[in-house]
C-alpha cells in the first residue's frame, strides 16, 4: 500500500463532487493505493483508529483496509457521532 496527500485528479473530483472542499478534504482525506487480486487500484482514504482506512471511489466502491472507528477529541464535552466518514465531511463544510 502507498498512501499520500490527495492529489489524483479523479479522486478530487469524486471529493468536490460530494461538496467537500479541497480544504477539508486535504486534511482528512489521503489518496491510497493498493492491490488486490495482483491488481492496482486507488481510492480516498479516511484513517480510522486502528491505523487502517475507510476507502471509497467515483466508482461506487466502499472498502476497507482495517476495521475500526474514528475519533477526535476536540475537548469539549459535546458529542457528535456520523454513519460515514462523507457525513463528518459535510457536517465541517
Amino acid at each position: 500500500n502507498m498512501v499520500r496527500p490527495l492529489t489524483h485528479p479523479a479522486l478530487i473530483h469524486y471529493v468536490e463532487g460530494r461538496a467537500i472542499s479541497l480544504k477539508v478534504a486535504s486534511k482528512y482525506l489521503k489518496e491510497v493505493h493498493y492491490l488486490s487480486n495482483d491488481k492496482s487500484y486507488f481510492a480516498v482514504g479516511f484513517r480510522n483508529d486502528n491505523d487502517g482506512f475507510e476507502l471509497r471511489n467515483g466508482l461506487d466502491f466502499k472498502g476497507k483496509t482495517a476495521n475500526g472507528i474514528t475519533t477526535f477529541d476536540c475537548e469539549t464535552k459535546n458529542v457528535a457521532i456520523f454513519e460515514g466518514f462523507f457525513d463528518f465531511l459535510s457536517a465541517l463544510e
